[in-house]
């Protein structure tokens, strides 16, 4: 069994002098340096999908490992790209699962237009301004055709009465077992 083994370590430290050639050696800690702190652009997801398979996992712990008992610095070159790309590929995007403004209204208020949420607060500009600031309309919306059906719904949320068909969604009645 240790004959095995001897021959084995011998096999594979045969495969892995290349690493020990200070200009290949150099290249690599430069290259994995650079995409272990994320310096570099991002990797393709093509590559990035190869780390979804557990042999190629095993392989970069086993590289990591041998590579400890030869350079350390490589090692913890080796280690740390081995994280963060396994960060990258096990995490899931960081979006934001907000669908839009366009899609927050209520369906009666989708050709609410300026004049209309005018025509609900009696022409009155700074009634309707008030309104807006009390249903804590963003400040950042403007008051324009496009976001009227948005700050119609903001308004009926709030509890205020617009004009029809701007009004919030009827529920239906529950009904109970007796």
């Amino acid at each position: 069994m240790e004959q095995t083994l001897a021959n084995f370590n011998t096999t594979l430290n045969g495969w892995m002098t290349p690493l020990d050639n200070t200009t290949i050696k150099g290249f690599l800690m430069v290259f994995l340096i650079l995409y272990g702190t994320l310096l570099a652009p991002t990797l393709p997801k093509a590559f990035l999908s190869i780390f979804d398979n557990v042999l190629v996992k095993a392989v970069a712990i086993f590289l990591i490992i041998w590579t400890s008992n030869h350079d350390p610095a490589i090692a913890i070159a080796v280690a740390v790209v081995f994280m963060v790309l396994l960060n990258l590929t096990v995490s899931k995007p960081t979006t934001e699962s907000f669908e839009g403004p366009r899609n927050a209204i209520y369906p009666g208020c989708m050709n609410l237009t300026v004049y209309d949420l005018l025509d609900s607060f009696k022409n009155d500009v700074h009634a309707l301004t008030r309104a807006m600031r009390d249903s804590r309309v963003p400040e950042d919306i403007a008051v324009t055709d496009y976001y009227a059906p948005l700050i119609g719904t903001y308004l009926l949320n709030y509890g205020h009465v617009l004009k029809a068909p701007c009004t919030p969604p009827t529920s239906n009645p529950v009904t109970t077992w007796v």
